[in-house]
């Protein structure tokens, strides 16, 4: 009896947990991601202030200062990505002033082989931009179209899966792309 009522209670907890992600979910993808102009970009062991990016489909990866930035951006290296379709991907990682050398030389000496922008956010901007990002790091890798709507959250390298619904969502934004 009382493992039918813990099972039942479990079902019960698990379906509101699904329901309420979809709602954060939902709410999320109806917003519009502003990538702010203040941010640092770390290219060949240098910290820019001044760049530009691409208007092709963008996968964001946001890592606030409680993850370890260097094991996020090295997770990257999983990434397969078609050639043929445009892509811009760009690593945000939020930390303090006094930790930008250790990031910048920990990317330029730790060989790390990703093929990817990284930027450091040592003002917010990030969040205060986009102050709808939900806490639930879930929701802290996404796909944005050239105009900065979410077509997809996720992270493609964490499955098979998501890595081809995340390939199949590129091909149609560049196909609509094309089509403007």
């Amino acid at each position: 009896m009382h493992a039918a009522l813990l099972a039942l209670a479990l079902i019960v907890v698990s379906a509101c947990e699904n329901a309420r992600l979809r709602a954060v979910y939902d709410a999320f993808c109806q917003e519009n991601i502003t990538i702010p102009q203040d941010l640092l970009l770390v290219q060949d062991g240098e910290l820019l202030d001044s760049y530009t990016i691409p208007e092709v489909p963008r996968l964001v990866y946001y890592l606030d200062s409680n993850q370890c930035s260097v094991c996020n951006i090295t997770k990257l290296q999983k990434l397969h990505v078609d050639p043929s379709e445009p892509l811009y991907v760009a690593s945000i990682v939020q930390l303090p002033q006094k930790d930008r050398e250790y990031v910048k030389m920990t990317i330029e000496y730790a060989g790390l082989d990703v093929d990817a922008s990284v930027f450091l956010d040592e003002n917010d901007s990030f969040i205060k931009n986009n102050p709808f990002l939900p806490d639930d790091r879930r929701f802290h890798t996404f796909l944005l179209d050239p105009d900065g709507n979410i077509r997809l959250v996720g992270d493609p390298t964490a499955g098979d899966k998501l890595e081809k619904m995340f390939q199949e969502t590129i091909h149609l934004i560049n196909q609509s792309d094309e089509t403007k």
